[in-house]
């Protein structure tokens, strides 16, 4: 069959539409698949609701405790961010969140750099806030006790670059180990610090056991001059606070601290007796000034003869022996004087220009006065 020019335009026409019918039916079974493929995700998106299988994401929000400086967080313990105070990140449930913080000085915190496997945070299912916290750092301190003695006025002490303060009293502080104490005592007067002066103080470096020292001043020492009179043979003495007496044969000067008792008596030779400071029991006693003391002991006789010596007003008018214990002067002057006293107990009276002295034991002088 042979086709005209017609029948080929007619030909065409069939083969384009069905070209064109072939296109679009194409098309529509891509959109329907399209469809289907958003429906599926739909449906899986609600059984997975209905299931608890989400994928939500929530919020986690650090906060800073007084004592943290810094904190950083990572998602898989490995790289680390810094995050700010109150900062929140984002995060898919079931993730997990380490972190770590850096203190500020003087505190310490659980959650260092070194321990970020036990520091973390797990998200399921609702928002989070993370306040990481620090504590004061406890230092273990030692004690320090400084005493002093009744020479020292007052003690002044510091810690490291601090100022001097002072105190009467026992001073204690607690220092940590490395820390330094200096110390110096202030003396009272006629007193001498023996070491850590105000020109010279004392330090103490604090280890780990708790330290005590005592600051001692020593009196100033003045010179007592003990001498023997006559009829004493031997001197007996104790000074400084000693416990024993020390004795001496002759005249001799001692070094005796201020504000001290110093004691002393005397054994007389024989034929002689002790005129004070008699004994072990019946010393004399004194308490040391600030200047040089000289004390003399005596002793007087204790068998005749004895010698008596009267006075007028100082000057000696008449002198004698007795073995008893009376005396009589005849031919005194006394510018009619009546008033006389004897020393050692021994009494006398006057009449005219005689003068006559009884109760006499020992060598005996009178006064006319």
């Amino acid at each position: 069959m042979k086709l005209n020019n017609k029948g080929f335009a007619i030909t065409g026409i069939l083969y384009g539409l069905l070209i064109l019918f072939a296109l679009l039916v194409g098309s529509y079974l891509t959109i329907l698949t399209a469809r289907k493929n958003r429906l599926d995700g739909i449906v899986e998106n609600i059984e997975n609701e209905y299931n608890g299988n989400t994928t939500d994401t929530y919020t986690l929000t650090f906060k800073k405790d007084t004592g943290i400086k810094e904190i950083y967080y990572s998602k898989d313990n490995s790289k680390f961010t810094k995050v700010n105070d109150a900062e929140s990140i984002n995060v898919e449930s079931g993730n997990t969140i380490y972190y770590y913080a850096v203190p500020k000085e003087g505190y310490t915190t659980n959650c260092s750099q070194a321990n970020t496997t036990k520091c973390y945070v797990e998200i399921n299912g609702k928002n989070e806030e993370l306040t990481v916290t620090a504590t004061p750092v406890t230092t273990k301190t030692y004690k320090l006790t400084l005493t002093k003695n009744d020479g020292v006025s007052s003690i002044w002490y510091k810690i490291g670059n601090e100022d001097y303060k002072s105190s009467s009293f026992t001073v204690s502080v607690n220092l940590e180990n490395g820390e330094e104490c200096s110390y110096y005592g202030i003396p009272k007067t006629e007193y001498t610090m023996n070491s850590c002066t105000l020109s010279n103080p004392c330090h103490k470096k604090m280890g780990t056991e708790p330290f005590s020292y005592r600051l001692e001043a020593a009196a100033k020492k003045y010179k007592l001059i003990l001498n023997k009179g006559a009829g004493v043979k031997t001197i007996f003495y104790k000074i400084n606070g000693e416990n024993s007496y020390s004795s001496i044969t002759t005249d001799t000067t001692l070094e005796v601290n201020y504000n001290t008792t110093y004691y002393y008596y005397g054994i007389p030779e024989n034929g002689f007796k002790m005129d004070s400071c008699t004994s072990y029991n019946n010393p004399c006693s004194y308490v040391m000034g600030n200047t040089t003391v000289t004390r003399t002991l005596k002793a007087i006789k204790n068998s005749p003869p004895y010698t008596v010596i009267i006075y007028l007003m100082g000057s000696e008018e008449a002198r004698g022996t007795t073995n008893g214990s009376t005396f009589t002067a005849t031919g005194v002057y006394t510018m009619g004087k009546t008033n006389i006293s004897c020393d050692y107990g021994a009494t006398a009276t006057i009449s005219g220009t005689t003068v006559t002295i009884a109760n006499i034991t020992t060598d005996t002088t009178c006064d006319i006065t």
